[in-house]
């Protein structure tokens, strides 16, 4: 074991979106609150999100959360958290965070009328995949 981190009461880790870098979403069930964090390879919390959406990456059924990194739809790389927004009212967004401030750097719009979501960094290009319409 490298390190170990705990977190306050309450607190569980529900998801890890990346393990390098290290990026978890956290929920505290009792307070009805989330948080995403960053970890330095030393195991100290970078960053926490600052970032107040709702993010809608396909992470299962809540049967199956024992797999931490059961979610489709996110990516990280290039210093950057990749997530697809909860499409209200037509196509939905992709936002990128900033893994060293935790705050938005941009956030793009579906090319489309459909949903889109981010499947994978590849040097500094986004590869995001649009569901087809029918």
């Amino acid at each position: 074991v490298l390190w170990t981190y705990k977190y306050e009461k309450g607190w569980r880790v529900a998801r890890a979106y990346s393990v390098d870098p290290l990026v978890v979403y956290a929920t505290n069930e009792d307070k009805k609150v989330w948080n995403i964090s960053t970890f330095t390879s030393g195991g100290k919390v970078q960053e926490q999100v600052g970032v107040d959406e709702d993010f809608a990456p396909e992470c299962g059924w809540a049967i199956l959360e024992r797999d931490l990194q059961g979610c489709a739809g996110v990516a990280v790389g290039g210093g950057a958290l990749y997530l697809p927004t909860e499409a209200t009212t037509g196509a939905n967004e992709i936002v990128a965070i900033d893994l060293a401030t935790g705050k938005e750097k941009w956030r793009t719009k579906s090319p489309a009328d459909e949903s889109m979501m981010p499947m994978k960094v590849e040097g500094d290009q986004l590869i995001a995949y649009v569901q087809p319409s029918y």
